[in-house]
């Protein structure tokens, strides 16, 4: 059975933006070093869910626990450490996952143990580009980019990745699944998915759906979720 998973989005002031780009190598080598850490990402971030650019004051961490007490402190642990203007964090529970991260599965809820339709809906997907295809891969985003923005049924959305380029994700929580179908059966989406395959643009991809077991902190000054009372 899955151990514990977090997500947590932190915002700083703008005047801390050299020294968070220059502490990114030893914060890698915190995260690492956690008790409890099964596995983790230090993670930038977009302009809200944009593949292109990067928001600087910004920065989100994935983690998958072995020690429940330790993933319930992280989110405390970092406002202590890190001083954020803000931070939020999602504790996931998984319940459908398919590739890998940087060779790493996302450990799956024991079957049957977990809603497979939760409300709301979690949805994490991240790629590594081959980089013989960056070119029609970032050609191709923009539209993509504008439906998830304007999905009916859209909470919160942010890129993320390791890197500037070669390395995208988004994080977005939807009011449910039927909003989320919605969105992947919409025309961009659906050519970049066909376009995904057909020209072999991802050397490692990962898509992901989690339930919300609980919240803490806010995200753009309300709750994670999107919803009132989350």
């Amino acid at each position: 059975m899955a151990g514990p998973i977090t997500f947590t989005l932190a915002s700083f002031e703008p005047s801390r933006v050299p020294s968070l780009l220059a502490s990114v190598p030893l914060e890698r080598l915190r995260l690492r070093r956690l008790p409890g850490l099964a596995w983790g990402r230090h993670l930038g971030t977009s302009a809200g869910s944009r593949t292109r650019g990067a928001q600087l004051g910004r920065w989100a961490w994935f983690c998958s626990w072995d020690d429940p007490d330790a993933a319930a402190g992280f989110h405390d642990l970092l406002e202590a450490r890190l001083a954020p203007i803000e931070a939020a964090t999602l504790h996931l529970r998984p319940v459908r996952a398919r590739g890998r991260w940087a060779g790493h599965e996302v450990p799956l809820a024991a079957a049957g143990a977990s809603d497979p339709q939760p409300s709301p809906l979690v949805v994490l997907t991240r790629a590594r580009i081959r980089p013989t295809r960056w070119r029609p891969f970032r050609a191709a985003t923009p539209p993509v980019d504008t439906e998830l923005a304007q999905a009916p049924g859209l909470l919160r959305s942010v890129g993320v990745g390791e890197w500037p380029v070669l390395v995208q994700g988004t994080l977005s929580v939807w009011r449910d699944l039927p909003a989320m179908t919605s969105f992947a059966g919409s025309e961009a989406h659906r050519v970049v998915v066909r376009r995904t395959g057909d020209e072999g643009w991802y050397a490692e991809e990962l898509f992901a759906r989690f339930g919300v077991e609980r919240t803490q902190g806010t995200w753009d000054g309300g709750a994670p979720t999107g919803e009132a009372g989350s």
